[in-house]
């Protein structure tokens, strides 16, 4: 993946400079260093399933006298029991891992007497396409649900015991021995500007300012597992996957300062912001892809 974008952003290069050739045209080439805004990691449950019997309604029959959980509060206490499990994993908002990628942008001057002085400010066309990537694992919540345990009604499945009354409730029993759930995500974002911006004076240094719209495309693969273990001997795994590409307009912001070795090379130092009012909600997380970088560039002007 990362030699394709590579790859991309070189013949990119490459063809602006096939294209150039009047003076007028800046090109930076650097890396980005992005801090996504927070993320919804979603809550989800095992299925509703009975262990160590059956349970038809009206009577519950226990399969194994010997994998008993015996409760010790009214009105179960001393009986045998069918249980009815339901683990949650509960939902947590968290960052995401400061994101590594690379940036690309091409600026012209604005060839118009009406819009290149506007403000007593040069301006130029901002062209720009940035990769941020997030490859990232995160441990889930798990807590035990309500689980709901019924006394035995049977007559004679245990010698010297009186069949007691179907009982239905709200017990919690320290049943679940081992939980666990985790969070994968692979992310890929490419972002698209198309802007305007400034570049002037300040001394030893040139301020450069752009803002413009923007359009992200995110290609997401994103999962979870969850896994219980019971104390009889039972274990549930539920897990989940979404994967899909999405568009997401947006809007962005710039401002650098820049340092010239020579006429045509220079180094800049700047920050970027992108706003993405609409979240990549997907089955497992619910993204906020809007947030600051930090970007380092080498810049070419030709």
């Amino acid at each position: 993946m990362f030699n394709k974008i590579l790859t991309t952003f070189l013949i990119g290069g490459a063809v602006t400079t096939a294209m150039a050739g009047d003076g007028d045209w800046d090109m930076s080439v650097g890396a980005t260093f992005r801090k996504f805004k927070s993320t919804e990691f979603k809550s989800f449950a095992t299925e509703e399933q009975y262990f160590n019997g059956t349970y038809d309604g009206a009577n519950a029959t226990v399969k194994d006298t010997a994998k008993q959980v015996s409760p010790a509060e009214a009105p179960l206490a001393g009986n045998h029991i069918v249980s009815l499990h339901s683990v949650s994993f509960g939902s947590s908002t968290d960052d995401l891992e400061n994101s590594t990628g690379l940036v690309l942008q091409w600026t012209r001057d604005i060839q118009t007497s009406t819009m290149n002085k506007v403000g007593g400010l040069d301006w130029k066309f901002d062209l720009s396409l940035v990769w941020v990537g997030v490859d990232q694992g995160k441990a889930g919540l798990s807590e035990t649900g309500g689980d709901t345990f019924l006394t035995n009604k049977t007559p004679g499945d245990f010698a010297g015991e009186t069949p007691q009354p179907v009982v239905e409730g709200d017990y919690p029993l320290a049943d679940v021995v081992a939980s666990s759930a985790r969070f994968d995500l692979d992310i890929d974002a490419f972002t698209f500007g198309a802007g305007i911006a400034s570049r002037f004076e300040m001394g030893p240094l040139d301020l450069k300012i752009g803002m413009g719209p923007s359009l992200t495309l995110v290609n997401y693969n994103v999962s979870y597992e969850g896994y219980a273990g019971f104390i009889n001997d039972q274990d549930v795994v539920v897990d989940e996957s979404d994967d899909d590409i999405v568009a997401r307009w947006g809007l962005y912001g710039t401002l650098g300062l820049i340092y010239d070795f020579s006429e045509n090379w220079g180094m800049e130092v700047g920050l970027r912001y992108d706003y993405i009012p609409d979240n990549v909600n997907t089955n497992v997380v619910n993204m906020d892809l809007s947030g600051m970088s930090t970007e380092v560039k080498l810049v070419y002007s030709f």
